[in-house]
């Protein structure tokens, strides 16, 4: 963005002039040149243009809420501020990086481990472990270990060794962005002593 000197007689200047838009920003006199539109919208175009204005009613929200705006605003850098942190917040998604079944045998107790991550953080984790027809065998959240900066989650059940389950992940973050993640996981009998 260029920074504009304006003289004495047109220093408070702001709005369109011709091709360039001239506007203030942090005490500063900013240009843009205009962007170009294009009338025809495609789908795709459509949908991100609708998730963009529930984007703008998050940020509304979040910034109304003193405690939320000083998180966001904690974080911003040079022009920035914490409404235009909340948008981005909540158009990106969250991922998982990895679901963990390393130490999974299908008894009670064992760990299932998850990285997840996000640009604002990650606020909960959820796992669900199905039988193959899809039944429901157990689910339950996740609990942070900041050590290892994954998710954990301790079995409750016990599957029948011999079987494979679905277990899915689903990471979220603060602004309701939620993103899964499902592995088959072979569930062998245990090693004889």
């Amino acid at each position: 963005m260029p920074k504009v000197k304006f003289n004495k007689l047109i220093e408070s200047l702001s709005g369109r002039v011709g091709d360039m838009v001239f506007y203030q920003a942090d005490g500063q006199n900013l240009s843009r040149a205009v962007g170009k539109v294009n009338s025809e919208r495609s789908a795709k175009q459509g949908a991100n243009e609708s998730r963009f204005k529930q984007a703008q009613v998050y940020a509304r929200a979040a910034t109304a809420d003193p405690i939320r705006k000083a998180a966001y605003q904690a974080r911003c850098v040079g022009h920035q501020n914490a409404r235009n942190l909340a948008i981005r917040d909540f158009m990106i998604e969250p991922v998982i990086e990895s679901l963990n079944l390393e130490g999974y045998t299908g008894k009670p107790a064992q760990p299932l481990r998850v990285r997840a991550t996000d640009d604002f953080g990650v606020v909960q984790v959820q796992i669900t472990i199905r039988d193959p027809q899809g039944n429901l065998i157990e689910e339950g959240l996740g609990q942070l270990n900041t050590d290892q900066k994954e998710w954990w989650y301790q079995s409750q059940a016990e599957v029948t060794p011999g079987q494979t389950v679905s277990v899915t992940a689903v990471a979220k973050d603060s602004p309701g962005n939620t993103v899964s993640y499902q592995r088959w996981h072979y569930v062998g009998a245990a090693a004889a002593p």
